[in-house]
């Protein structure tokens, strides 16, 4: 009888430890997804407000790429417009210069 009442307090307190470890486990675990679920809150905000950040400078960078395709077609007419005037100011350079070699002849 004797043996079967340590037994059984030895059963007793090993069960008393194991529902205080569970419940510590069980404690953890709730923590944790606790923590779990405010990370997920905050990936998802994060992910959000960046995918706005992406999404604007995209807008941003599409906008700056017409910019400067407009800016260098402007560039290219304009050096187009300098080469047509410095032509034409080397013909008239010809021109004044042959007349004034033939004024001078006669």
């Amino acid at each position: 009888m004797y043996t079967y009442i340590c037994i059984r307090m030895y059963v007793t307190k090993k069960n008393k430890k194991l529902k205080n470890e569970c419940a510590n486990l069980e404690e953890q675990i709730s923590r944790l997804q606790s923590e779990n679920q405010e990370l997920k809150s905050k990936t998802a905000t994060l992910e959000d407000r960046y995918e706005k950040d992406v999404q604007q400078l995209q807008a941003t960078l599409d906008e700056h790429v017409q910019m400067i395709a407009s800016l260098q077609e402007e560039l290219s007419n304009k050096e187009k417009t300098l080469q047509l005037v410095e032509q034409q100011e080397q013909q008239i350079k010809e021109k004044v210069s042959f007349f004034v070699f033939y004024n001078k002849k006669k």
